[in-house]
């Protein structure tokens, strides 16, 4: 299949899906037939990709495999290794549609797929065990071919000579009327002794420590973790890195946040960003308090770990 193949189609599923979320991550491997292929393709890349298995590529997109900067789901092996994360994941059944979503669709001329993914994510902070969990929506799609090599969605009552392969397309944020009144998962054991609003986002989380090293020459602000426990992968000098993190403020380019899809509601438990610093790239991890056990507009971001960048 070419590129333009999940072009077509990548823009397809987030215009479906209403998800301007698009994450992370492809390539080939028509392993499974029919009804089956889909939900192989999926329990195939949520094994590889919660374990931290570069394996995840064979059952994805070429766009999403290229556009990742970390394994999808698990984030950079070597900050996981600090914070010791191990994650889970249970699938709900594939739903199938077109993406002429006015029409109804044949029985076996669908062009996309999804379905709702509830992880569990396990981790240490500060020596004590957490847990958190985060439901996602990942998008499947296949293109469609009419007697050449052009890719196309689905024709409504027109044969095809031939489909290709399905493959996962993206991963978006799932709302409540997609988990058919279902609440969307977000309880986490990590809390700190207050909160505070400028550490909302971990680039807000960021900034902050970015003023911190500028102006105390060293790690720290209110946006870490209680008592300023942050673990540190072996061989990271704090106050050299202080001395090098680049200067921010809201007005800077920032670095993506690498992990899973969150909103202001329901934000992420675990978000990664990557920054410069030096001759090295570095990952600060953040993890997302939560009140009564939930996760909500109310939480805030807090560093926890940091390691030297080990997968790109």
């Amino acid at each position: 299949m070419t590129g333009a193949t999940w072009a077509v189609l990548a823009v397809t599923v987030l215009i479906v899906g209403g998800a301007g979320a698009g994450l992370w991550w492809g390539a080939a491997s028509a392993r499974a037939q029919v009804e089956a292929e889909a939900p192989a393709v999926l329990d195939g890349f949520l094994s590889s990709a919660t374990s931290g298995d570069a394996g995840w590529a064979d059952y994805v997109s070429p766009q999403f495999a290229a556009s990742a900067p970390a394994i999808p789901l698990f984030g950079d092996a070597a900050a996981a290794e600090v914070i010791e994360l191990s994650v889970s994941a249970q699938a709900g059944p594939v739903s199938y549609g077109t993406s002429a979503v006015a029409r109804e669709a044949s029985p076996d001329g669908e062009d996309i797929a999804w379905a709702t993914v509830d992880l569990t994510y396990s981790f240490v902070v500060d020596g004590a065990p957490q847990t958190a969990t985060a439901t996602q929506l990942v998008w499947l799609a296949r293109p469609f071919y009419y007697g050449d090599d052009q890719p196309a969605e689905a024709v409504d009552g027109k044969t095809p000579s031939r489909v290709g392969p399905w493959r996962v397309a993206a991963i978006a944020m799932a709302t409540p009327d997609q988990l058919d009144g279902r609440s969307i998962a977000a309880e986490t054991t990590y809390t700190t002794s207050k909160p505070v609003t400028r550490c909302k986002l971990p680039q807000d989380a960021l900034v902050s420590l970015a003023e911190a090293a500028r102006l105390n020459g060293a790690l720290g602000g209110p946006c870490i973790n209680d008592g300023g426990a942050v673990a540190a992968a072996e061989g990271i000098d704090a106050a050299e890195l202080a001395s090098q993190l680049p200067a921010l403020n809201y007005q800077s380019t920032m670095p993506e946040a690498l992990g899973l899809v969150g909103s202001y509601d329901v934000p992420a438990p675990l978000a990664e960003l990557r920054i410069a610093a030096g001759s090295d790239e570095y990952v600060f991890v953040y993890a997302v308090t939560g009140a009564g056990g939930q996760r909500t507009s109310a939480s805030d971001a807090r560093l926890i770990a940091i390691s030297k960048a080990e997968t790109r």
